[in-house]
């Protein structure tokens, strides 16, 4: 579902979250709707009053609310170099939001293909989407990239984030900051 999701314009993002009695600020982004509507999804009574059984790990808040979900991003970056400008410009394009890796691999196998460059910059011997996408450890990472003889780079990855992620404060009471958090490294863009 979270396929159609991505699909869709902020505006009907809003409308299906406004019918399901959810208010959105007016300046959400797509991708916290789309977030805010698989969250729904998961606590969505299914017809005979059970709860939805997803096989996602959802961990119930105090709230009521849901904890602790995973859900995968995908992402392409297509990197150029202007000579005359002497200029690098980089377009970075959010392709979906998954609920599963399996999904997620699939679609970014997709966007891959889809972009404008890869029919030149396509080379047999550097194509690694299906060896990366085995061995992808829990976190995501590039499932492939390649090289251009200009510096273009065009690449695809996947990352997993978690839904309803607490977010702690770095600044103690005083306003100092605590250097100390262990999800930094696990975060890295890549």
């Amino acid at each position: 579902m979270a396929d159609n999701y991505t699909k869709l314009t902020v505006a009907e993002l809003k409308q299906n979250l406004k019918e399901r009695g959810v208010e959105m600020p007016s300046k959400t982004r797509k991708l916290d709707l789309v977030t805010r509507l698989l969250q729904e999804d998961a606590n969505r009574p299914v017809p005979g009053g059970e709860l939805s059984t997803k096989k996602s790990k959802v961990e119930k808040d105090t709230d009521g609310g849901s904890k602790n979900e995973k859900v995968w991003l995908v992402e392409t970056n297509n990197l150029s170099y202007n000579h005359w400008k002497g200029q690098q410009f980089a377009e970075k394009k959010l392709v979906g939001v998954y609920t599963n890796k399996t999904e997620a691999i699939k679609n970014a196998k997709v966007a891959f293909t889809n972009m404008d460059m890869y029919e030149d910059m396509y080379n047999e011997e550097d194509d690694t989407f299906d060896e990366n996408a085995k061995k992808m450890k829990r976190n995501g990472g590039v499932l492939c990239s390649f090289e251009g003889g200009e510096g273009e780079i065009i690449r695809v990855g996947i990352r997993v984030l978690d839904l309803n992620k607490e977010v702690k404060s770095k600044r103690d009471e005083r306003g100092n900051e605590d250097y100390e958090d262990a999800d930094d490294e696990e975060n890295e863009e890549w």
